[in-house]
């Protein structure tokens, strides 16, 4: 969550605790009960889609770290490979130029389709094939699982964002109300405006530019 939308919660959830508490500030033929309670509703699904939220970056995060663990050991698996072979002068296997995820993949493929007649002499050398299609299947699951995250993180922002939104629309309405309804100057209208107030987000400073040689 952005620092906006945190600042932005924050409000939100003041704002809906004024609302609860000072009800009876206005009469029962008005807007105002309504108002309060739709507020009061959009509050507890922003706060459930907050909680969404939060379980999503955290899934996310652990997606991410697994998938560059594999990563990293289908990496270290297709050097020690790349050397074995170069070793025992055999051209069925080299390491991949490239690192994406879905090189790494097709050349642990690649791998345990070409080294099949040379299998005994890398297990001779103390390198087992077996290893590269292990990790295959590992880095395989961590990849998919990375993006099966990513799309619930996406998913999760959106409904966020959207019950933010519902919140605000709901906090103007009941503003509407305030505003005709309270007395302008008096200490529940002081505190209404205070609550009602959204900290600003300092902007960051560029970094200072080095001074020009004269």
């Amino acid at each position: 969550m952005n620092r906006k939308n945190a600042e932005t919660y924050k409000m939100l959830t003041r704002v809906a605790d004024f609302a609860s508490n000072n009800v009876g500030l206005f009469a029962k033929s008005s807007a105002g009960v309504e108002v309060q309670q739709s507020l009061k509703t959009a509050m507890e699904q922003l706060t459930a889609a907050s909680s969404s939220r939060v379980a999503a970056e955290s899934a996310l995060r652990s997606a991410r770290n697994a998938r560059e663990t594999s990563r990293d050991h289908m990496k270290g698996l297709l050097a020690k490979a790349d050397q074995t072979a170069r070793a025992l002068h055999s051209h069925t296997f080299r390491s991949p130029a490239r690192t994406s995820d879905r090189a790494l993949i097709d050349a642990g493929h690649a791998f345990a389709a070409e080294i099949e007649t040379v299998k005994d002499q890398f297990i001779a050398y103390g390198f087992s094939p077996d290893d590269v299609t292990s990790a295959v299947k590992l880095l395989d699951v961590a990849v998919l699982a990375y993006s099966t995250a990513r799309a619930k993180r996406s998913a999760a922002i959106l409904e966020f964002n959207e019950k933010l939104d519902a919140a605000m629309e709901c906090t103007r309405r009941f503003e509407a109300i305030v505003a005709n309804t309270l007395q302008e100057g008096s200490a529940v209208m002081a505190q209404w405006t205070n609550l009602r107030s959204v900290s600003k987000v300092p902007l960051r400073k560029r970094a200072e530019e080095p001074p020009k040689a004269a």
